[in-house]
């Protein structure tokens, strides 16, 4: 079976799409070599970005609670 046979159900499902050999020749290959790309350093843009967005995700779920206790109170004083 390959990639361009066209398939009218779900007749994939049972074929082996790898066979033994083929693995076992795959695994048999050596790995790739490591790529030596350049470490990342993390600049004092990157950390205000950071610091930025802490605190604005702080101030959303500080908001969010606020409005958590606004609509309970709201609530309870309908009773």
């Amino acid at each position: 079976m390959t990639r361009h046979d066209e398939l009218d159900r779900l007749d994939f499902l049972d074929v082996d799409f790898c066979s033994q050999e083929h693995a076992a020749e795959w695994l048999r290959r050596p790995l790739p070599a490591l790529s030596s790309e350049p470490v990342y350093t993390v600049s004092a843009r990157d950390r205000l970005v950071d610091a930025g967005l802490a605190l604005f995700f702080g101030l959303l779920i500080a908001l969010a609670v606020l409005g958590v206790w606004t609509a309970g109170r709201f609530v309870v004083g309908l009773f």
